[in-house]
Order: structure tokens, then C-alpha cells, then sequence
């Protein structure tokens, strides 16, 4: 679960609270309860997002989703993101899907990884793809396609202003996880908002099960009224004798 810095408390304590939920009603508790939490504001997460991004855009992937990617952290403590489910990627233009810009897609970039954007060969890159991609009208929109978005890319990253991984914070973080138009985002934008959407519906959740516990811990009107009415029956008895 990839959460803001300002909300890991939070939701520590909504997990805990989901499975003390879990555990009364003696129902499975949702995966996304039992992940480990992650602060996106780590260094190593965010160059993570950024290299599949890269990658997602210049391939034509635009359906990247929390489903289709894991994260994953290396005996060296860096975070890893591996993108699965690619069978979208290299469509030609113009198939439905929504083509982000990478203004949108790419907000924040390291020196490295501008470096490498700059030094994409988008010639050799088609190149190498011709024996990927099929060689028909299809195939060479879609190497068209890559072409032009590396060059779309290329020109991007020439006036942005890389940040340094060590300088990559929590500020960073949101910069990248910002709601923005647009189909997709880069994997930690797409994490943290599937995170936000599984807190929310966790306060739902446990908001209903307090009013139902209230509720059972209140008697109903007419209980209470013929609690009463005995009550007074007993008074009126004990009055009388």
C-alpha cells in the first residue's frame, strides 16, 4: 500500500482496525489490508515509477494500473517496480486509448535518467523493434508511433530540471502522485490513488460497523417502552402494598 508520508499513521491504524474488523466477523480481509505500507516519499520507489514510465511511454502502454505491476524491495533495500500484462503495449495510434503527453506522464526525472532519454536513438530503436513488431500497415504505425513519442519525450526532458535521487522527498513524492487528467499516470500516481480509494472505503466500512454495534446496543423504542411500562407496573404494585 503506497501512502503519503503525512498519512502512514493514519493508515496503520486503519489496517490494524480492518483486521481486528476481519478477525470479529471471522471474513477474509481484502489483500490490500494485509500489503506492507510504503512511504512514497523513498528515493528508490520514485526512480523506480519513473523508469517504467519511461518505458510504458515510449512503448505505448497506457494501461498501467495497480493490477498489472509489482513492487518489490531488493536485498539492497531499493524498490523495485516490474510491469506485467503488457499486451497493450506498441498499438498503433488511434486504437481508444487515451494518449497522455509526457508533461502529464513524467514530472519528475533524475539526472541518470534524463541522461539515458537524451541518449535514446529513436532510428535504432525502430530498428530493433522491426523484428518485434509486425511488418504490416499496422505494424509500421506503430513504429511510427515510437518514434514520435521518443522525440516527444527527447524534447520534454531537455528544459526539465533533474533532481538528484538523494534529493527525492516528499515533495517529489506528491509532485508525482498528483491527480492530473488524463488515462494514466506513472505506477506510484496509479498506486497511491488505488491506496487512497482502499482507505476510503476502509472509513466506510468501519463508520457502518460502529453505527450497526451502536444500533444492536441500543433497544429499540418499543423495548424500551415496555421496560418502562414493567417498571411502572412493579412500582405500582409495590406502592400498593
Amino acid at each position: 500500500m503506497i501512502v503519503s508520508r503525512d498519512n502512514l499513521e493514519q493508515c496503520r491504524q486503519i489496517q490494524q482496525q480492518m483486521k481486528e474488523s476481519a478477525q470479529a466477523s471471522n471474513n477474509d480481509l481484502p489483500p490490500i489490508y494485509k500489503a506492507e505500507i510504503v512511504d512514497s516519499s523513498d528515493p528508490t520507489l520514485q526512480v523506480a515509477s519513473m523508469k517504467l514510465a519511461v518505458l510504458d511511454y515510449i512503448g505505448g502502454h497506457f494501461d498501467r494500473h495497480p493490477g498489472n505491476f509489482f513492487i518489490s524491495k531488493g536485498d539492497d533495500g531499493r524498490f523495485k517496480i516490474t510491469g506485467i500484462d503488457n499486451d497493450s503495449a506498441f498499438a498503433p495510434p488511434n486504437t481508444g486509448a487515451k494518449e497522455p503527453t509526457p508533461e502529464s506522464l513524467i514530472r519528475v526525472i533524475t539526472p541518470e535518467i534524463r541522461e539515458l532519454i537524451r541518449n535514446i536513438d529513436p532510428d535504432r530503436t525502430v530498428n530493433a523493434l522491426k523484428g518485434v513488431i509486425d511488418r504490416t500497415a499496422k505494424g509500421q504505425e506503430s513504429l511510427d508511433a515510437v518514434r514520435d513519442r521518443i522525440e516527444k519525450l527527447k524534447e520534454h526532458v531537455k528544459d526539465m530540471v533533474p533532481v538528484p535521487e538523494d534529493r527525492l522527498n516528499a515533495e517529489t513524492a506528491k509532485k508525482m502522485t498528483a491527480i492530473t487528467h488524463g488515462s494514466y499516470g506513472d505506477p506510484l500516481k496509479e498506486a497511491s490513488a488505488y491506496s487512497r480509494k482502499a482507505i476510503g472505503n476502509a472509513k466506510l466500512h468501519l463508520a457502518d460497523e460502529a453505527r450497526e454495534k451502536a444500533k444492536a446496543a441500543k433497544p429499540p423504542e418499543n423495548e424500551k417502552a415496555e421496560s418502562a411500562k414493567k417498571e411502572g407496573t412493579a412500582a405500582a404494585q409495590k406502592t400498593a402494598k
